[in-house]
């Protein structure tokens, strides 16, 4: 208690700059949390289009296959 009523401006200064350091911290934070959720999103809609386009890989497989085995009943000559 002593050392606060000696110093209350050294001790408000510290108090003050501690409170900066933690207020630019956590914009740091959020910035860095804003960016790694855009980032996630991102990745989201390409496995999305790469899901599509494996489906849509899937279904033409699937109609060259019986494209092909409508061929292969076909009589010869």
């Amino acid at each position: 208690m002593r050392a606060i009523r000696r110093a209350p401006e050294t001790i408000g200064g510290v108090v003050i700059i501690a409170i900066a350091i933690c207020a630019l911290g956590f914009q740091n934070y959020r910035e860095r949390l804003a960016y790694l959720n855009e980032w996630l999103a991102s990745q989201d809609r390409l496995l999305d289009e790469y899901r599509t386009k494996l489906a849509q890989a899937g279904t033409q497989t699937e109609k060259l296959t019986a494209a092909l085995a409508d061929a292969e009943s076909l009589p010869i000559g």
